[in-house]
């Protein structure tokens, strides 16, 4: 999680797609961890009501830091079997997930197969067709 996100920070990559569950509060994972960065602003969109975390969910999420735009994208998950557990995520939500970032244009976002259930960097070629995308651990 700790090289998607140094990636983001030195500008390798554009923006992180990441996940969200609609169990997990306060956030875990990659999306904790930008909240973080990112002083709660995802927290407070949850707490809107402006993200539920719900299978085929995509938001997304241009955020402003010392004049650098980052693209940060939240896929839904459905629900987490423990805070923190990563399961793989539903096949809709990858199906919106791609049609997203086709739609965006953006030349490179990071994305984490932990964040993802540890699946391979074959499932996200077979999935997210199409996609320039810089996979960590």
């Amino acid at each position: 999680m700790v090289e998607v996100e140094k990636a983001l920070f030195e500008g390798q990559i554009q923006g992180i797609v990441m996940t969200s569950y609609q169990n997990e509060r306060p956030l875990c994972g990659l999306a904790g961890v930008l909240d973080w960065h990112f002083h709660g602003a995802i927290s407070q969109c949850i707490l809107q009501g402006a993200i539920t975390g719900r299978v085929g969910e995509c938001v997304y999420f241009p955020m402003n830091r010392n004049g650098t735009t980052y693209h940060i994208i939240l896929a839904g998950a459905g629900h987490s079997t423990a805070p923190g557990e990563r399961g793989q995520v539903p096949l809709e939500t990858v199906h919106t997930l791609q049609k997203n970032l086709a739609s965006l244009k953006l030349s490179k976002m990071g994305i984490s197969k932990a964040d993802f259930g540890h699946v391979s960097s074959e499932y996200f070629a077979k999935h997210l067709k199409g996609a320039s995308l810089w996979i960590g651990p």
